[in-house]
């Protein structure tokens, strides 16, 4: 399995938001989203703060590769869904954004996915 490097973690740890993108079915991205994110043990995760009907969502969930962009940097990753929305996800969503109404931190209006590089 493909881990994010230390550097690669460092610098999106640091990154305000990330553009990510799903793959359709005829091979091609879709047009990159920008999305808030955290880093927690060496994951990488973003949550819909819209639940299941945001499109970027949907299309992760239809297909799991993808791409994703910041600080210039591009790489090609797969997006897994994760039904555990921690206690640790939560606390660095907090921490990195606040909890102001747009926050993907409420339990039942998130959805968590994983993004690992390939």
């Amino acid at each position: 399995m493909i881990t994010w490097t230390g550097p690669e973690l460092d610098s999106l740890g640091r990154a305000r938001v990330v553009r990510m993108a799903g793959r359709r079915s005829d091979g091609w991205l879709h047009t990159l989203v920008q999305v808030w994110h955290v880093v927690v043990d060496g994951g990488l995760y973003v949550r819909s703060a819209s639940g299941a009907e945001d499109l970027w969502y949907r299309g992760a969930s239809a297909h799991a590769d993808g791409a994703i962009r910041w600080d210039g940097l591009v790489r090609e990753v797969t997006y897994t869904l994760d039904v555990d929305h921690s206690a640790q996800i939560s606390a660095a969503y907090e921490a990195k954004y606040g909890t102001g109404p747009e926050a993907p931190t409420a339990p039942g209006r998130c959805d968590t996915v994983r993004i690992q590089p390939r």
